[in-house]
């Protein structure tokens, strides 16, 4: 074959591919909104599978085989089929260049098919079968995490290389299980062991949902990063959009806001050379990060204890919702780490926890000892704190086992942070704080509410005498457990306080 037929068939084959591709509206990377809607509108193409890009068809889907070996079940299913998520709803997408993170939260009702065998145990009661099954769920939420990198493709341009990923799940509506052939075809052990485990499907997704769900997930992991490996970020977002990177936290508007928006238009609407572009983001680049991200407070001196507690209030919703530009995490809802500990008898482990109600806080005293170099906060709020559980051991005088979720709801808990510092001059010689340690100590003065799912493997009457317990004896079980689950979160806080400090030279910040 000649190199020019030979030529002329790649370049047709490259065709086909990028034809196969769906179409894709181009964001602002901060337009939340816009990115789900160009993703919704591109999920249906993305699901019929490119074969040319190896992409695997994501619905119907195929799976050779998965195997659970898991509290005491042992299921292998062969020739599943997975159907549904070329009608998923995308709930939320969001890529912070600040973290490098993509988030994807989506929904969908699936049906699985396949051919299964099981023994053991389910939960309590034994299980045999070898035969047919489908499986039912509504509502399905998957939420990713991605990181990611900035590569250059061999063209030289900039592609977004997502490195791995993390998932939860939840099934919020219901699960439906059918299986052909349980016990040998015996219709009453078959009857009784359907209506156990439909009636107890939350449970069973809970604690059988993972290795079954690991497969589909990688499988959607795959078509998500060949995507963005295909696609140039120039192809997928509006790059030139320099006001995002421009601090408008509520009513503070910078001196240069303004002008750099006109510029920024200008860029857009008109045919500006590569080189111009260039230029104009160089000096951005040498212009913004000499801006200041000082909160819409007041200035104070440091001893006057009453203009900075009001300050620290004007200021404090704007702080937890986050300040991407200095890369402080959003506080509420707070994303906590996973938290695990072991006191008192009580073995406890938390994932998935998000704390809400900080926003919300009253700020009651504020005191700096700029002497001593300690900031003393003490401020009240009331908080909800949810998330998946394990616990076992006893709880004060009653034993305990769970693994479910949890609900935590704390009214009126008052807070004391003490913070030492140090002062550390920057690279443009002023002074900056900089936090080395902290204590604390905390108080629930209105009232703790417990609800916890699965307790005692779902026994009802134990769950209720637990739940009496727990919330009978709120003030003490909050004043023994409570500590390891407040540190955590007032880790999160003191992280962004850090960042904020860094960022911002105490002159700035402060009337000296």
């Amino acid at each position: 074959m000649s190199v020019q037929l030979t030529s002329f068939v790649f370049v047709i084959q490259l065709a086909m591919i990028f034809a196969e591709l769906p179409p894709i509206h181009k964001c602002k990377i901060s337009d939340t909104a816009c990115l789900m809607t160009s993703a919704q509108s591109a999920l249906p193409a993305m699901a019929v599978g490119i074969p040319e890009m190896n992409l695997e068809p994501l619905d119907i889907m195929d799976i050779d085989k998965i195997k659970v070996d898991l509290a005491g079940l042992k299921l292998g299913i062969k020739d599943a089929h997975i159907k549904g998520l070329k009608g998923a709803i995308i709930d939320k997408l969001s890529i912070d260049m600040a973290k490098k993170l993509i988030t994807l939260v989506f929904h969908a009702d699936v049906v699985m098919n396949g051919h299964y065998k099981a023994s053991g145990r389910l939960l309590i009661l034994p299980i045999n079968g070898d035969g047919q099954t489908t499986i039912k769920l509504k509502n399905l939420v998957i939420e990713m995490i991605m990181p990611f990198e900035i590569r250059k493709n061999s063209d030289g341009k900039d592609f977004i290389d997502v490195k791995s990923y993390k998932y939860k799940y939840d099934v919020k509506t219901n699960a439906n299980f059918r299986l052909t052939n349980l016990f040998n075809g015996n219709k009453q052990l078959s009857d009784t062991m359907h209506n156990f485990m439909n009636e107890n499907w939350k449970v069973l997704v809970q604690e059988f949902g993972t290795p079954m769900l690991d497969i589909p997930n990688a499988k959607i992991f795959a078509v998500i990063k060949t995507f963005f490996k295909s696609r140039p970020m120039e192809d997928v977002i509006e790059i030139i959009n320099l006001t995002m990177y421009l601090p408008t936290y509520n009513s503070r508007i910078l001196p240069l806001q303004k002008p750099l928006a006109c510029i920024a238009t200008i860029i857009q609407k008109n045919n500006i050379t590569m080189l111009v572009r260039s230029a104009i983001i160089v000096a951005l680049c040498l212009i913004v990060p000499s801006l200041s991200f000082v909160l819409p407070v007041e200035k104070c001196h440091l001893d006057d204890s009453k203009c900075l507690t009001q300050s620290f209030q004007n200021g404090l919703k704007t702080f937890m919702e986050g300040m991407p530009e200095l890369g402080t995490d959003v506080l509420d809802v707070m994303e906590m780490e996973d938290i695990e500990f072991d006191l008192s008898g009580l073995q406890f482990a938390l994932q998935g926890g998000h704390l809400k109600g900080l926003k919300n806080s009253i700020i009651d005293q504020i005191v700096w000892d700029t002497k001593k170099k300690v900031m003393e906060m003490n401020f009240r709020s009331n908080n909800t704190l949810n998330g998946h559980y394990k616990a076992n051991g006893r709880i004060l005088i009653l034993p305990i086992s769970g693994d479910g979720e949890l609900k935590l709801k704390l009214r009126d808990v008052q807070f004391k942070v003490l913070i030492n510092y140090i002062l550390k001059k920057g690279s443009d010689g002023k002074d900056r704080v900089v936090p080395k340690k902290y204590e604390f100590v905390f108080e629930v003065l209105g009232n703790a509410h417990f609800e916890l799912t699965n307790l005692f493997n779902g026994n009802k009457e134990l769950s209720d005498s637990m739940h009496i317990f727990l919330n009978d004896n709120w003030k003490e079980i909050s004043t023994e457990f409570g500590r390891p689950i407040i540190d955590a979160g007032i880790k999160k806080m003191l992280k962004n306080i850090a960042i904020f400090f860094d960022k911002n030279p105490i002159d700035d910040i402060s009337i000296q």
